[in-house]
């Protein structure tokens, strides 16, 4: 999504004149970014953790509403444990080596899903690896990476 300061209006269409670009392709919209709702193919509730109260209060919520996926989850990650290493989530990993990873995972889906693979352009590699590096008190790039053993195996950068 376009990260802008609140109550900054703009006309989407002008934007990417401005920009110099022709397309925009998104698949996820944050909510209150009205100029590119006329854009959206449709509108789908998006999940959400409630972690606000921590995990184990979330746990056992998750536990009660649905405790065969609750079980079988946990099941999956003991196993997962066994086989591969200890699993452990790191919210913000500052290991440049952790985002490398995840953008080559990215590009070999681009790949092979047959859409265009943003990382094989420079200027996105530079701007993710900057975005990575920055820590300002309105902004910060944040990767988040599973780990079994000593192997990354899932990331997300935001």
């Amino acid at each position: 999504g376009l990260v802008h300061r609140p109550g900054f209006a703009f006309e989407a269409r002008e934007l990417l004149r401005a920009c110099g670009l022709a397309v925009f392709e998104f698949d996820h919209l944050i909510e209150g970014q009205r100029p590119f709702e006329a854009e959206a193919s449709g509108t789908f509730p998006s999940p959400v953790m409630d972690v606000d109260q921590g995990y184990e209060v979330y746990l056992a919520q998750l536990r009660e509403r649905s405790p065969k996926f609750t079980r079988t989850t946990l099941a999956k990650e003991r196993k997962l444990g066994r086989d591969a290493g200890e699993v452990r989530y790191v919210h913000d990993e500052r290991d440049p080596a952790a985002l490398r990873a995840l953008m080559n995972w990215k590009s070999a889906q681009y790949r092979r899903t047959g859409r265009s693979d943003r990382f094989a352009h420079d200027w996105i590699t530079r701007l993710v690896q900057q975005l990575f590096h920055t820590r300002s008190e309105p902004f910060a790039g944040i990767l988040s990476v599973l780990y079994a053993g000593d192997k990354p195996i899932a990331a997300h950068f935001g």
